[in-house]
């Protein structure tokens, strides 16, 4: 499964990257949601992964863009 995870906390970011690959998935990791947006267009993912609160756009205007732009597999929410 190729999964893009978005989060600003880097330790987060890491932890779940890990995880995720060993777990034998394909993760492409993004800190911001403009740069995520991007990444969605151009490329093509089974899930994506964010988080809630980030700094300038937060996790709620990615997903809605992602529906907006097509996207249409799972996403899943997270929070610290």
């Amino acid at each position: 499964m190729k999964i893009l995870l978005v989060d600003d906390d880097e330790f987060v970011r890491t932890l779940l990257l890990e995880q995720l690959q060993a777990e034998g998935h394909e993760v492409v990791t993004e800190n911001n949601v403009d740069d995520a947006l991007t990444l969605l267009s151009e490329n093509a993912f089974d899930l994506l992964i964010t988080d809630i609160v980030m700094p300038h756009k937060d996790g709620g205007q990615l997903m809605q863009q992602a529906r907006q732009n097509g996207f249409g597999n799972p996403i899943i929410a997270i929070t610290g």
